[in-house]
């Protein structure tokens, strides 16, 4: 739905994803070496004053007015999108609300996990219960909350993955517990 003004224009819509694939990268390579420091340059000695011109950088121009809009987008996902790579092969499902707030996108909602499973370890975990809540602006990590089960040689061994996305906690148990090392 589109209306409003042209000073201050509204666009608010509904949005269903029937299907699709979030396909995580594969983790390169580490670059950095195991051991001391990476060297990719070399820095040179600070040059005479004399014989390097400094220029200051050019002055930004100003851009053209910035027209707030009023956007806002319920987005349904009412499962098959599949979250791969990594190991991953996990099935979501919720609703997202995606606006402008200042200008900022802002996005509200949970995802929570259906089904699916990861591969670590030499294993394949299955998925107990998930998700990933979004509590706002898209410097705020969504926050993780998942637990993956298997069993091995009549061991029970989860995994529990918890907190923001860019900084989650792990942690294994194990049913009987098992020693640590």
């Amino acid at each position: 739905r589109v209306g409003g003004t042209t000073a201050a224009p509204v666009v608010k819509g509904d949005l269903t994803v029937e299907a699709g694939v979030i396909q995580l990268p594969e983790v390169p390579p580490v670059l950095l070496p195991a051991e001391g420091e990476a060297l990719l340059w070399q820095a040179r000695p600070a040059a005479d004053s004399d014989s390097v011109a400094t220029t200051a950088p050019p002055a930004a121009s100003p851009g053209p007015p910035v027209i707030p809009v009023d956007l806002e987008f319920l987005l349904r996902c009412p499962g098959n999108l599949w979250l791969r790579g990594q190991g991953l092969e996990v099935e979501l499902e919720g609703e997202l609300t995606t606006r402008l707030e200042n200008l900022q996108p802002v996005v509200v909602g949970r995802l929570a996990a259906s089904r699916g499973s990861l591969r670590f370890l030499g294993r394949v975990f299955e998925i107990e219960r998930g998700g990933a809540d979004f509590l706002g602006d898209l410097d705020t990590d969504p926050i993780l909350d998942f637990a993956l089960v298997a069993e091995v040689a009549g061991t029970t061994v989860r995994i529990a993955l918890t907190g923001p996305a860019l900084r989650p906690d792990l942690v294994l148990s194990s049913d009987p517990e098992m020693s640590q090392g």
